[in-house]
């Protein structure tokens, strides 16, 4: 809920600088970026249209678009019916191969870019071994999922799966709001007079967060469009940051991507003042020290 009312309550912007006092401060809760679990081509497939419609909504509630794109444009729906899905098939597709996607190249050997590109690991799923199998199905299933039932539930009663959690809450915000059809014309303030009813929020948020940054072959972060806002640069290798030099036999510093010196290039988003006399202030206080 916490995270909801930062997201909200805030510009993309002023969210994305709120990540950068909340690293330096540590106060506050940390965002669920992990990218794991979905498929470019949702099938097969798990929501319905109706609640496709109710998630898009959703997802542009917890990341509204401004100037660039927001959850739903991002590939909100398309990466949480993945990640539903992921045992649903012949193989899992949970993890992504590796290491190189082939966005980009590998070094001369002067340490330049070449023009040879790996092939597109990424493409393929890796097989799951049998505890990271039971640990999938706990998770996205439930208790129900395994033979048994979950490990803890003598203790803490049958472990809720992801699938049913997203899905009755769905079902909450199109009953809310009266259909389909009546989702997508919902303001910001009937959104979050219906939020508040919601169960199941953080594993909303989780999601749609981890649909904008993820790597774009799980099916969110469209056009990498979720890091051209946090201005991430994406996947390096195998070129990397400092590529191998057979005539010097070192290594050079990417002169576009420093990182032994301060970058050159004007900062693609300054903070405000505000936010860097916060800074000024947390920074002090937690024993570390500004460099300039």
């Amino acid at each position: 809920m916490r995270r909801l009312a930062l997201l909200h309550a805030w510009s993309r912007r002023e969210f994305l600088r709120g990540l950068a006092v909340g690293a330096a401060s540590a106060t506050l809760p940390s965002l669920a970026l992990g990218c794991k679990g979905s498929s470019v081509s949702p099938a097969p497939t798990f929501l319905t249209n109706d609640e496709r419609a109710a998630l898009g909504r959703i997802a542009d509630y917890i990341f509204p678009p401004d100037a660039q794109p927001g959850g739903s444009a991002l590939g909100a729906a398309a990466y949480v019916d993945g990640l539903l899905t992921a045992l649903d098939g012949d193989a899992p597709t949970v993890f992504r191969g590796g290491p190189y996607s082939g966005r980009q190249p590998f070094a001369d050997t002067n340490g330049n870019a070449s023009s040879n590109y790996p092939s597109d690991a990424f493409a393929s799923f890796l097989p799951l071994d049998r505890f990271q199998l039971a640990a999938w199905k706990l998770r996205l299933f439930g208790s129900s999922g395994l033979p048994g039932g979950g490990p803890n539930d003598a203790v803490l009663g049958p472990t809720v799966g992801m699938r049913d959690q997203v899905r009755a809450s769905l079902g909450e915000m199109l009953k809310a709001a009266g259909g389909a059809a009546a989702v997508s014309k919902l303001d910001d303030n009937a959104v979050t007079q219906i939020w508040k009813g919601l169960d199941n929020k953080d594993v909303l948020v989780e999601l749609v967060l981890e649909a904008v940054f993820c790597a774009p072959e799980y099916g969110g972060n469209v056009n990498q469009g979720g890091w051209k806002i946090a201005h991430f640069a994406g996947d390096s290798l195998p070129l990397g940051y400092s590529p191998f030099d057979a005539a010097t036999g070192s290594y050079v510093e990417r002169a576009d991507a420093p990182i032994t010196k301060a970058d050159s290039a004007p900062d693609p988003d300054p903070m405000d003042a505000a936010t860097l006399a916060l800074l000024d202030s947390l920074i002090p206080a937690s024993g570390g020290r500004k460099f300039y």
